[in-house]
């Protein structure tokens, strides 16, 4: 604000005998108007001169200052600080052109301690040798400074969710380092809202804050205890004297502090939270910035303390999330595990009953061979085929269970070896081609030229797949042709994109049947299954196949009109010179091999004999493991055929224990199995075995088997 005119009926200079040259009066004149306070200081600290900026700082008038000791503007834990400081200045002799700037403490009228910025210096006034300082009142400038320095460390605090008890008593500090002199406390309200906690006290005693901790409020509790209980804010300007601190005056006469202003912190509903107090050393009432310091106190220690329930009710339903989840885990895991104990429960029982009925089948397929061997007249013979067709069409759909099974357990393995597809079209040909004669079809086979000679892929797989769309065809036609093809329909990351189809002349699919013609146990209608029989499971499996193996399977049909169902499968093409899994037709002379046939089963020991004999072999017979190892023992053998399973000793352990015999070692072993899957394959291999086959298997695969594993001795 302007400054008036100084008032020149008196002079502001202590009384002095020497007399006012122009010079000096001009610079006194200008120091009446200063804005900054300027301070006289005599050898003997007392105040020659202050300017009126210097009444509004300290708010005393010049009457009382002219002449009055310096320590009167300080405060009295400061005063011999700064006697000690002039001291070590003097004896710098540091003089004139010199001048010092400082922060110091000062005292106002009131009490209040003031923080100012001053420059200063010895200097020659009226002829004496005095201290000239000017004053700068920089308390208002450093109150916004903490505020600021206060509430961004705290809402920093606060943001990055530090522990509550660490961002309280960062609010507490920031308040005193605004309001120096005084210090501050939190408490909070516990859970039952009758009594007060300490939330943050760090400048009061443990003996005070152990009194307070846990008061009751009321509305004889204190400033804090009182402004909870009434939800407002409550003014003890004299601990001393205020009736509401009875109970704990003698506590508070510990601290050394005369007054308590208290405010509660409320939530956003208005419920009390706690209360934020300030203590003062002085019988004060609080001023404007001081209000302004309590309630911005104790709204950013709402916050802290919301924010705190919140995380922590967060983490309490985190926890019960948590917990449920532990729970459900541990129910799916359960539920899991019985689920896999009851399709492991299936599987090893459809795995058990595919050998039980292949191992009788084995019997029926291989005696029917036997039979037709012998001079047959033409009704025997066509007895014969049928019972052949009728045996081979149940053995297909126990390999249709199976691997329905399989599919859904999650256990049938896709395998990718190189095989030869002009190969496997020529083996489809001759294995349908006197069903196809029989009613009159023609079978057509077409391969691209522009398809590679060898592909990667899984051939049993795929072979699978054509014989379902192959015998489909054959028994829904009664005339016409049939179109096998297998074409390129584009490239695939890693090879080629093959597109197989086969095109009939049967009785076709109209639209309902068309969409539900690839569901397991679904055919065309019910007459279909009453006309032709089936499970419907052929095509539920064959389009699972084609799925696993990253193909697409699909059918374009018309009722009357035929049906051509295809599939595309991306298939790689190996290097030139690796070998096809399609191997040359091996020779099949088995004559003079010497086999020890290992099979429990009676009757599929004769018909093993009779096999076997049939193509000039000579067999001897053991119904076990253990017996097997005895005749080892006693004659040699070029191969050995071994059941899987048979009581007393099965064959993998008799394999085992062959390959520990030095002597047995290099005999090869080659298992008869009703379970051709991988898993069974590795345990042959890893037991010692070279190879094995199928039951019940073909008579031309089993002579092929034995006469490239066999090793002739002497």
């Amino acid at each position: 604000m302007e400054r008036q005119d100084p008032d020149t009926s008196h002079s502001r200079f202590a009384p002095a005998d020497e007399t006012v040259n122009p010079g000096e009066a001009h610079f006194r004149a200008l120091w009446e108007v200063a804005r900054d306070g300027v301070l006289v200081v005599d050898a003997a600290n007392r105040i020659r001169y202050a300017n009126p900026a210097i009444e509004e700082i300290f708010g005393y008038p010049s009457s009382q200052l002219l002449g009055a000791d310096l320590a009167l503007l300080q405060p009295e834990h400061l005063r011999d600080a700064h006697r000690q400081g002039i001291r070590r200045y003097l004896q710098t002799r540091q003089r004139h052109r010199d001048w010092r700037s400082i922060r110091m403490t000062g005292l106002h009228r009131d009490g209040r301690e003031l923080q100012l910025e001053i420059s200063f210096n010895q200097v020659i006034v009226d002829g004496h040798s005095v201290f000239a300082g000017f004053l700068r009142d920089i308390t208002e400038q450093q109150f916004e400074e903490a505020r600021e320095r206060a509430r961004a460390q705290t809402l920093l605090l606060v943001a990055t969710e530090a522990p509550l008890p660490e961002v309280l008593e960062s609010i507490v500090l920031g308040s005193q380092m605004q309001l120096p002199g005084t210090v501050c406390s939190i408490l909070l309200l516990d859970e039952a809202r009758q009594h007060l906690l300490t939330g943050a006290a760090p400048g009061l005693p443990a003996t005070y804050n152990a009194v307070v901790h846990g008061m009751a409020i009321g509305p004889q509790a204190g400033s804090c205890g009182t402004a909870a209980y009434l939800n407002q804010r409550v003014i003890a300007e004299d601990i001393l004297c205020d009736p509401r601190w009875t109970a704990f005056r003698e506590a508070a006469q510990g601290t050394g502090m005369r007054s308590c202003w208290s405010e509660p912190i409320h939530d956003a509903d208005g419920n009390v939270l706690g209360t934020f107090a300030i203590y003062s050393p002085r019988v004060s009432t609080p001023r404007e910035r001081d209000i302004e310091v309590i309630t911005t106190s104790a709204h950013i220690a709402s916050i802290a303390i919301g924010r705190d329930r919140s995380r922590r009710a967060l983490q309490a339903l985190h926890a019960s999330l948590e917990s449920q989840v532990a729970n459900r885990t541990a129910e799916l895991e359960k539920a899991m595990a019985l689920a896999r104990d009851a399709s492991r429960a299936k599987s090893e029982f459809v795995s058990n009953m595919s050998h039980e009925i292949r191992t009788p089948m084995h019997s029926i397929i291989g005696l029917t061979h036997l039979v037709r061997q012998l001079p047959l007249d033409e009704r025997q013979a066509d007895y014969m085929d049928k019972l052949d067709v009728s045996a081979r069409h149940l053995l297909r759909l126990v390999d249709d269970i199976l691997d329905f099974s399989k599919i859904e357990a999650g256990k049938l393995e896709i395998e990718r070896t190189i095989f030869n597809l002009k190969g496997m079209f020529r083996a489809l040909a001759a294995q349908f081609e006197d069903n196809a004669a029989r009613k009159g079809i023609r079978l057509n086979f077409q391969v691209d030229l522009r398809l590679p000679d060898t592909l990667l892929g899984d051939p049993a797989r795929i072979n699978q797949v054509l014989l379902n769309f192959v015998s489909n065809a054959i028994k829904f036609s009664d005339a016409g042709d049939i179109h096998v093809s297998a074409g390129l329909a584009g490239e695939a990351p890693d090879g080629i994109l093959l597109r197989v189809a086969v095109t009939d002349a049967g009785v076709g699919l109209d639209d309902a049947q068309r969409e539900r013609i690839f569901t397991a146990f679904e055919q065309g209608d019910g007459s279909i299954t009453r006309r032709y029989g089936g499970t419907g499971l052929g095509l539920a499996i064959s389009k699972q196949l084609i799925g696993m193996m990253g193909g697409e399977v699909g059918v374009d049909s018309r009722r009357g009109e035929g049906s051509t169902f295809w599939f595309t499968l991306p298939l790689g093409v190996p290097a030139e010179s690796a070998p096809a899994t399609t191997l040359p037709v091996m020779p099949h002379d088995i004559r003079g091999l010497r086999i020890l046939l290992v099979e429990d089963n009676d009757l599929n020991q004769m018909v093993g004999r009779e096999l076997l004999g049939l193509g000039g072999a000579i067999v001897t017979v053991a119904g076990n493991g253990a017996a097997a190892l005895e005749i080892l023992a006693q004659q040699p053998f070029d191969i050995v055929l071994m059941d899987m399973q048979m009581p007393v000793m099965d064959g993998l352990e008799a394999a085992r224990r062959m390959q520990a015999d030095p002597a047995l070692r290099g005999i090869p072993v080659v298992a008869m199995t009703a379970n051709a899957e991988s898993e069974e394959r590795e345990r042959c291999l890893a037991a010692g075995m070279v190879d094995f086959v199928s039951k019940p298997f073909a008579v031309d695969e089993l002579y092929a088997t034995i006469a490239r594993r066999a090793k002739p001795g002497p």
